[in-house]
């Protein structure tokens, strides 16, 4: 059965009035403890701060999170607005640093434009934050989004349009790879096609139970992100789906061919349900066990990673 990898609620513009808000939240979250899906986070996703706010009100909300069972929420920075008194960086450091279930998502570009003295203070940054741990760990708290749409529930890459809604990430890694696993001898064709007769009935019943708590907790469904990204457990490494489709050396022959195939079926599901946030193969270090291994033996390079996200619309490469 595919699990849900997160419930993403994405607050609207006046959240300061938050304990009205989680009040929609816990009406939401009740009818889907009623359902036999494992949910492996819920979160918030703040809209995007361009102007000063109090870290005091962020240290409310975690407090708040904390206490209905929300594990994260990202705050998303807009550095924008030269003419501001706003310092967003300081204000994204200052987070970082003293809210440790924050996570933030830096507009680094924007409207596809690129400013380099944003560039710049990003990456000075993500060395500052890479200081507040003895090991890094909190640059797994910071993003540097480009071009990215409201509503997608991955973090740390998502940021509220303002509208009060909810985004589902689903796990599917480990159901495509357990339907690989026992049609080992089918061709690819016929793979695709059993890899959608499995799996899309069993999406149709979680979008079914989404648009109706949609209505009943008066939140908006902003929709699936269908993404493979891996988990921590068995079958969950993205890297063992290829190894199934008879890629054994990352990055090598057949890879990109492979990411194809798996981007393609993403895509049509996509076509079929209301979709947000990204849709594609998700190569993270730090989180594949696999992929993890790999590189701690020179296995993955920085330009094989690059040719790969030409493929997939998004490549995690996470920088401690």
């Amino acid at each position: 059965m595919i699990n849900i990898r997160s419930i993403t609620y994405n607050l609207p513009k006046n959240y300061y009035n938050f304990d009205s808000i989680l009040e929609k939240i816990n009406t939401n979250l009740q009818l889907w403890d009623r359902q036999p899906y494992f949910i492996r986070t819920k979160r918030v996703s703040l809209p995007i701060i361009d102007s000063k706010i109090s870290v005091d009100i962020l240290k409310d909300i975690e407090k708040k999170c904390n206490d209905c069972g929300i594990r994260w929420f990202v705050v998303p920075i807009d550095p924008w607005n030269k003419k501001s008194k706003f310092k967003p960086f300081k204000f994204a450091y200052k987070v970082l640093k003293e809210i440790d279930q924050a996570f933030v998502n830096i507009i680094c570009i924007k409207n596809q434009k690129i400013d380099f003295d944003i560039i710049n203070e990003s990456i000075n940054l993500i060395k500052l934050t890479s200081k507040i741990s003895n090991n890094g760990k909190d640059n797994f708290r910071l993003g540097l989004s480009s071009n990215i749409s409201p509503n997608c529930p991955f973090f740390p890459f998502a940021m509220s349009s303002g509208v009060f809604s909810f985004s589902i990430a689903l796990e599917l890694t480990q159901e495509i790879n357990e339907i690989i696993q026992s049609n080992k001898k089918m061709g690819l064709t016929d793979l695709r096609a059993k890899i959608l007769e499995e799996i899309v009935p069993q999406i149709q019943e979680i979008d079914k139970f989404a648009c109706e708590f949609a209505v009943e907790s008066g939140l908006e469904f902003a929709g699936f992100d269908f993404s493979l990204a891996p988990i921590i457990e068995d079958n969950g490494s993205v890297f063992t789906i290829l190894n199934h489709l008879g890629i054994n050396d990352f990055g090598k022959m057949g890879t990109m061919f492979a990411t194809a195939y798996l981007t393609d079926i993403l895509k049509y599901f996509a076509s079929i349900f209301k979709h947000v946030g990204f849709l594609g193969v998700m190569y993270s270090l730090l989180e594949d066990q696999k992929l993890c291994s790999i590189n701690n033996e020179r296995g993955v390079t920085l330009e094989e990673l690059t040719k790969l996200s030409t493929m997939c619309d998004v490549e995690l490469i996470w920088f401690l």
